[in-house]
């Protein structure tokens, strides 16, 4: 298959596959063509913006191709990439169900390819729907089954994207240690291998790292970095607004502004809706948000963290509402109106309780600092001193020292909440 190795090119093949047999009788050999031109059209160029409708109609005739010819693996993937369109259009909750439906049809067929390639989408699909701790679990149990599995390029290769996902839930939860080591492991697997454009989205991951950290040393930036010259050189859409939101992430935490906002800017250029859409933590207009207050620009900062929440409530993104409630929160609380602090503390609250019930360790210091300052605003100087020791001590639990003193001089910035 060409688009392992060469998705543009892949593409292109497969989709002229489709053009020499439209129309024409398709016997049994023939059928079998279509059916996996239909399959790797979906695949291919779901990161390449394909347009959604066209998506769905190859997917129709892939059902009615597989169920022809009882091919259960081409039946496995078509119910998966159901999956990503529905994510797409905004129910996740939908997504994580075809996904499901579709591994358990994988492993039934036997297949450990599709099984595990389409296990690593359903662990991205319950990560944005903030099942962490159970995705976590069925990871790993699932990695642990897989070696047992034939020692096979494709897959090893099926499983180096399990992993990934896996390593994402990681993050989230708060264990950089256990999930940075087994990204640098997977970074150097994906290197030996020449994969290109998994190691470019490899390499991406680790913003998510920096951003829970606050770890900018040079060698997690380069990463970036290179995931972003990678994704240039590869040239495949959703790549190269994935690793310029990776990159965005990184700005931002390294508090160059600038160029976080005209990263973030890029990212809603860039059309690839249906290839982006299971990416929760990279919306651009958060990224908006964070690059308008650090230059400056409160109003517009919450303007988009704002449209970031709307959006995050509309797509059912767990992880995106926790972030954007945290942003907006923080905005509305040093506004003047008491109505607007009084909204922007429900934020907090509301946000709190999501980090907590999702298990987002690295996401609570973060809230516990922002009460700090509405205790202190309140006159509740002994409620605030409290609240600002649990952040350090979480900040210290889930190894995010990178930021205890910019945390502890964003306090001191407001002299009101000292």
């Amino acid at each position: 298959d060409t688009g392992a190795w060469d998705p543009l090119r892949g593409l292109a093949q497969w989709q002229r596959v489709l053009a020499t047999t439209d129309d024409v009788p398709l016997d049994p050999e023939l059928a079998a063509l279509r059916l996996a031109a239909c399959e790797a059209v979906v695949r291919l160029g779901f990161h390449q913006g394909l347009p959604v409708d066209e998506v769905t109609a190859l997917i129709s005739e892939g059902d009615a191709l597989a169920a022809r010819l009882g091919d259960e693996r081409a039946a496995a993937f078509l119910v998966s990439a159901r999956g990503n369109v529905v994510s797409a259009r905004g129910d996740v909750d939908g997504a994580r169900a075809l996904h499901e439906a579709a591994y358990e049809r994988a492993v039934r067929a036997g297949d450990d390819e599709a099984s595990l390639l389409i296990a690593a989408r359903l662990v991205h699909a319950e990560r944005v729907t903030g099942q962490l701790r159970d995705t976590s679990q069925r990871a790993d149990a699932i990695l642990a089954a897989s070696q047992g599995m034939p020692i096979m390029r494709s897959i090893t290769a099926a499983r180096h994207h399990l992993e990934l996902a896996r390593i994402t839930v990681l993050l989230d939860l708060g264990q950089p240690a256990v999930g940075g080591a087994e990204l640098a492991a997977v970074i150097t697997a994906l290197r030996r291998e020449n994969a290109l454009a998994e190691l470019a989205w490899a390499l991406a991951l680790t913003a998510l790292l920096i951003r829970h950290t606050g770890d900018v040393s040079p060698l997690l930036v380069g990463r970036v970095e290179e995931a972003r010259a990678l994704a240039q050189s590869v040239g495949i859409p959703s790549l190269l607004a994935y690793t310029a939101a990776a990159l965005g992430i990184v700005r931002t935490t390294q508090r160059r502004w600038t160029e976080a906002r005209d990263l973030a800017l890029e990212v809603l250029d860039a059309p690839v809706d249906l290839g982006h859409a299971f990416y929760c933590g990279l919306d651009p207009n958060l990224q908006l948000s964070y690059a308008h207050q650090g230059l400056g620009d409160p109003d517009r900062a919450l303007a988009f963290a704002e449209l970031a929440l709307d959006r995050a409530c509309a797509r059912r993104s767990v992880l995106d509402q926790t972030d954007a409630l945290l942003t907006a929160g923080r905005l509305l609380r040093r506004r003047g109106e008491p109505g607007e602090r009084a909204r922007g503390h429900r934020f907090l609250q509301h946000g709190l309780a999501l980090a907590r019930a999702t298990g987002s360790r690295p996401r609570l210091p973060l809230f516990w600092m922002e009460l700090a300052g509405v205790a202190q605003q309140a006159g509740d100087a002994r409620g605030a001193q409290a609240r600002r020791r649990r952040a350090v001590r979480w900040l210290s639990r889930v190894d995010a020292v990178g930021f205890v003193s910019r945390l502890i001089a964003a306090s001191e910035a407001h002299p009101g909440e000292r």
